[in-house]
Order: structure tokens, then C-alpha cells, then sequence
């Protein structure tokens, strides 16, 4: 009998500790906000990934050329 409550009390605080980690592992979790505040330091801007992807040799001269001018261009309009 009395191991049937040990028992008992043992489990209800295992499930008890079980909750509080699965809560606290919610909460914790890092969260990706869906507005832009900002740059954000790892984040390029499009020049930037122009620029590396013609240094690393994905895309030719023209290619960066003809890109970079339809950038401006649209860069232009909208604004």
C-alpha cells in the first residue's frame, strides 16, 4: 500500500516536471517576428549578393551588369 503512494506521488511529480519543461522549452524557443525592423546583421542587401555571387563566379559580368541596371531602374520607379 504505501508503495502504491510513493509511486503515485513519484509519477504526478515526474508529469508535473514534464509540463514545466515542455512550457519553459515554448517559451524559450527563439521566435522569427514577421515584420522587419530592421537589417538585421547576417541579412545582405541585393547589391551585396550581386556582388558576391559574381566574386564567387555564379554569374558573368553581363549577367551582374544587366541585373544591376534592372535594380536602378526599378529602384527609380518606385521611388
Amino acid at each position: 500500500m504505501t508503495y502504491d503512494i510513493v509511486h503515485m506521488i513519484g509519477m504526478t511529480w515526474f508529469w508535473w516536471l514534464l509540463w514545466l519543461a515542455l512550457v519553459a522549452a515554448v517559451y524559450f524557443t527563439p521566435r522569427r517576428s514577421s515584420g522587419r525592423r530592421g537589417k538585421s546583421p547576417k541579412e545582405e542587401t541585393t547589391d551585396e549578393m550581386l556582388r558576391r555571387r559574381l566574386d564567387s563566379g555564379e554569374m558573368t559580368k553581363q549577367e551582374y551588369e544587366r541585373y544591376k541596371t534592372l535594380l536602378e531602374r526599378d529602384a527609380s520607379s518606385a521611388g
